[in-house]
């Protein structure tokens, strides 16, 4: 087991950070892909709503990290261009304001990640897209989550950490019960569509429960930075009102409007048209 991990953190450190970024990334997308097309939601929205909220998240990951870190900002002159001449060599993205955008020195913190990726999409599929909560909670817990776990398990191999390196794979193993729960679910239920989407939004939000309790719980407990410690706080408020909101939309019942459209009249084989002639 160790030797595996150790081929890992390995093979991890010979790839580097962006690598490892755009597969999370790809990841994610597909996982948000493959759980809102579930629930028969346009794929071109799904595509454009992950994408804004990727965005917005990777700005508030580096901001958070800028916040958390103050000293290594300290100090630095500002720079017109984006690099340094010397006579050892020429210098890229040290001065301000460009160090802030050198992302690829892995500066995010991904727990503050992962909540502006929960409340953002949260936000965009509720008041612009105006789809239903329970429709979207499961989407959003499961693919952002995954990520997070991901990126806690990568840094803890990069960091030698094992702490970090365990809360990673405690969230990658809660995916892994509920893939098997999904697949058991969908086989047991592939003739009765009905009952499968009212089970699966009772398992999204048991997987949303117990995720983001465990996220909570185990990262809190922690030693973290006190932005992704007010981070977390925002989550829980948010995992509450979330649950209220997710068990009212539970309530309500689905309407069904039948749209009825009259074919026009159409003339009998063989029958004679007539066509009136308009006035001039």
């Amino acid at each position: 087991m160790n030797q595996a991990l150790e081929s890992v953190q390995n093979f991890f450190l010979g790839v580097g950070f962006i690598p490892i970024l755009v597969v999370l990334a790809v990841l994610g997308i597909y996982i948000f892909w493959a759980e809102a097309h579930a629930t028969r939601k346009d794929r071109n929205s799904i595509f454009d709503l992950y994408i804004i909220a990727f965005i917005i998240t990777i700005i508030w990951g580096r901001v958070s990290y800028i916040l958390a870190n103050p000293a290594d900002f300290q100090g630095l002159i500002w720079s017109i261009v984006p690099y340094e001449k010397y006579s050892d060599g020429i210098y890229y993205f040290r001065l301000l304001p460009w160090k802030f955008l050198k992302i690829w020195d892995g500066g995010f913190l991904y727990i503050s990640m992962y909540v502006a990726f929960t409340t953002i999409t949260f936000a965009l599929s509720t008041f612009v897209k105006k789809w239903r909560w329970r429709e979207m909670l499961g989407v959003i817990s499961i693919s952002g989550s995954i990520m997070l776990g991901l990126s806690l398990f990568a840094t803890g191999l990069y960091g030698e950490n094992v702490q970090v390196r365990n809360q990673g794979l405690g969230i990658i193993g809660i995916f892994v019960i509920y893939s098997v729960l999904h697949y058991l679910l969908k086989k047991a239920l592939k003739n009765n569509r009905d009952s499968y989407e009212k089970n699966i939004f009772i398992l999204h939000f048991a997987y949303f429960v117990i995720a983001n309790i465990y996220i909570l719980f185990s990262l809190l407990s922690s030693e973290i930075t006190k932005i992704d410690r007010y981070n977390l706080y925002a989550l829980a408020v948010f995992c509450l009102l979330s649950s209220i909101l997710y068990i009212y939309d539970m309530q309500k019942t689905n309407i069904v409007v039948d749209t009825v459209i009259k074919a026009p009249r159409l003339p009998k084989i063989g029958s004679a048209v007539r066509i009136s002639k308009g006035k001039k």
